[in-house]
């Protein structure tokens, strides 16, 4: 044999010993094994004739063609589209979801108050439900939103802090939520060097929860000692309406000062018999007489009196066709004054513990005015025996004042809606407009 075909014939039998070597190509991560794994033990004994023609064609086909079929599409469709579309679709739906009709009429608000930190600010808080969403707040110095900057970015959080970067003589701010109707609301107290009991009778919750407005009314002690910085703080929130609860002693003593423009009227429950604490009731307190039954023999008497009853009835008229804002005071601001805010409130819809709650008020306000009026009280002659909590007593509220004048009404009329018709002689129509004028959003 020669040379030449001695080394063909080792080239054909290396190529019969390779070819039961030859593998198909792994699979890719994720992919079925190719069904042709089983085949290189039954192709090991055809090495010289079936060898080279099927290892060249299988060993290229398979791997070339599965590759990318297997490998590339498959992990296309499961990182891209099941991935990106449910995540889309459930971002559009959840900021596109409407506000029902009915939900944009009413006040989704439960609480929402408004605190000054002095010199560094506004504090303003709130609750309401989910459903209402992110809640933008806006700051004014007028209620009607005139002239208002933004008070901070939309929030969930039910907190915001404001510092205002103008001075205004009071703030307002409004509360919009993404679903609802809006709600004004500002710092109860005005802060009054002259009057600490001047007060904003509105930013109540009704039972059918609409909200009193704030901006409007206003309870208040006696005027006659405000400062020319109160005075320009009531020119400011735009009073144009002082209604004097007080006796004429009163008002000759201590007569009102009042802001440019605005109107004085009188409405005294007193005028045809002395009603509350006067002069005669702190004499007698201090010769020993029963300093417990004064005030609430007073609440009883605003109600059964017929004299205060025409006076009050007179007051809600101003409350109700009046020009605004109306503050209403007495002296203290807490018994005529108390009495006519709750029989406004309760008229409105405001729950009876919240009403006896703003009644309270009064205590804190004036604790200090009141701490020296008995330190003098103390030094008249007259008054040496008195003890101070008998003294006190008639200077200050405790709900069982309140409650004794609610128990007349239970006892004469049966029900407070009964007095404000029998007793009062207010129609449905005064009633509704009443509540029209200063109630903010629809029943829930």
């Amino acid at each position: 044999m020669t040379s030449l075909a001695r080394r063909a014939l080792f080239a054909l039998a290396a190529v019969a010993l390779a070819a039961p070597q030859a593998q198909p190509a792994a699979a890719s991560p994720g992919e079925a094994p190719a069904p042709t794994q089983a085949r290189p033990a039954a192709a090991a004994k055809p090495a010289a004739k079936a060898a080279p023609k099927p290892v060249a064609k299988p060993a290229a086909k398979p791997v070339a063609k599965a590759a990318p079929k297997s490998a590339a599409k498959p992990v296309a469709k499961s990182t891209r589209k099941p991935a990106a579309k449910p995540v889309a679709k459930a971002a559009t739906a959840a900021s596109t979801t409407p506000c029902p009709v009915d939900a944009r009429k009413v006040v989704p608000f439960t609480a929402a108050s408004v605190s000054s930190l002095g010199g560094d600010g506004f504090s303003i808080t709130w609750l309401a439900p989910a459903s209402a969403g992110p809640v933008q707040v806006s700051a004014a110095p007028r209620p009607d939103g005139t002239g208002g900057v933004r008070a901070g970015p939309a929030t969930r959080t039910g907190a915001l802090y404001f510092q205002p970067k103008t001075a205004a003589a009071r703030w307002y701010f409004t509360l919009k939520p993404a679903c609802g109707r809006s709600l004004t609301v500002a710092e109860r107290n005005l802060h009054l060097d002259g009057a600490p009991n001047f007060r904003d009778v509105g930013g109540y919750r009704t039972d059918d929860g609409r909200w009193v407005r704030m901006g409007m009314l206003y309870r208040a002690d006696e005027l006659s000692h405000l400062t020319d910085k109160d005075l320009k703080v009531l020119t400011g929130v735009g009073v144009k309406t002082v209604a004097d609860l007080r006796t004429v002693s009163e008002r000759s003593r201590q007569p009102d000062k009042l802001p440019p423009k605005a109107v004085h009227a009188v409405y005294d429950p007193s005028e045809d018999a002395p009603i509350g604490v006067t002069q005669d009731s702190f004499e007698k307190v201090a010769s020993g007489g029963r300093y417990d039954r004064v005030l609430p023999e007073a609440n009883r008497r605003f109600v059964s009196d017929p004299g205060a009853s025409a006076a009050f009835r007179k007051l809600m008229g101003q409350f109700a066709t009046g020009e605004n804002p109306t503050v209403f005071h007495c002296t203290a601001g807490k018994d005529r004054t108390g009495w006519a805010a709750a029989v406004l409130l309760t008229a409105l819809g405001v729950p009876r513990e919240t009403v006896m709650a703003d009644y309270m008020l009064s205590a804190d306000n004036l604790a200090e005015k009141n701490r020296v009026a008995l330190s003098m009280m103390q030094r008249t002659p007259g008054f040496e025996r008195a003890r101070p909590e008998q003294l006190e007593s008639l200077l200050t509220v405790r709900r069982a004042y309140l409650q004794a004048g609610f128990d007349q009404v239970e006892k004469e009329y049966g029900s407070f809606d009964a007095y404000l018709h029998e007793g009062l002689g207010l129609t449905d129509a005064e009633l509704e407009a009443l509540r029209a004028r200063y109630l903010v959003g629809a029943a829930d």
